[in-house]
């Protein structure tokens, strides 16, 4: 995986979950099933991803850091 990034977004049931938003290395593929394995393996409940979504590139803002403003209204626009 060359890039991670978690965020925290509004849920009816928990108040908010944590999704995780993968960018895979050049030429490599991301199992999310296998990650979920590795997360649950290693990570308490309310830490663990309930999402995990592959991306082909992680957004950055203008400096260069990752846009979680992007990432949290791209999950909210999601069906």
């Amino acid at each position: 995986m060359l890039e991670a990034v978690v965020i925290g977004v509004t849920d009816a049931e928990w108040g908010e979950v944590v999704v995780a938003y993968v960018q895979p290395r050049p030429g490599s593929t991301i199992d999310p099933a296998a990650l979920q394995a590795r997360c649950a393996s290693s990570l308490r409940g309310h830490k663990r991803p309930t999402s995990l979504i592959v991306l082909d590139v992680v957004p950055k803002n203008a400096v260069g850091k990752i846009d979680k403003p992007k990432l949290r209204a791209r999950h909210t626009a999601a069906p």
